[in-house]
């Protein structure tokens, strides 16, 4: 169930794995630490507001952090106001593998602010036509 702020906030060594995180009015999970696990979750429908960090997955100076890597199964990051997943502020070495996106009202990965060293095998859906 969602809340007026964050889904879940990640501070560091920690496995987030096999959540529905979703209805919430910021970030679906906010990482801020390093050396997490973020794997085999739903994320969707956050970002009930229109104003703040909007992301499925928010990576805040996080270094060395998993996003996927489907050690139980993909992490599903959809229906999201703003971005998949958004670097901000010095995120080093991170990795990302395996995630399912789409239906992310402003697209996929946005890098603002010294996000560097990012590896991503993560597969960005275009939202489905219906003729």
């Amino acid at each position: 169930m969602g809340n007026n702020g964050i889904g879940i906030q990640v501070p560091g060594s920690t496995q987030v794995i096999g959540n529905t995180v979703h209805g919430n009015h910021k970030d679906g999970i906010l990482i801020d630490g390093e050396l997490n696990i973020v794997d085999g979750n739903e994320v969707f429908d956050n970002t009930l507001l229109t104003f703040g960090s909007r992301a499925g997955i928010n990576l805040r100076s996080a270094t060395n952090n998993t996003i996927g890597n489907n050690i139980i199964r993909n992490n599903l990051i959809r229906n999201n106001l703003h971005w998949v997943i958004e670097l901000r502020n010095g995120n080093t070495f991170n990795l990302f593998k395996g995630n399912i996106v789409n239906d992310n009202a402003a697209g996929g990965i946005v890098f603002a602010g010294g996000a560097l060293e990012v590896w991503t095998e993560t597969q960005i859906l275009p939202k489905p036509s219906f003729s």
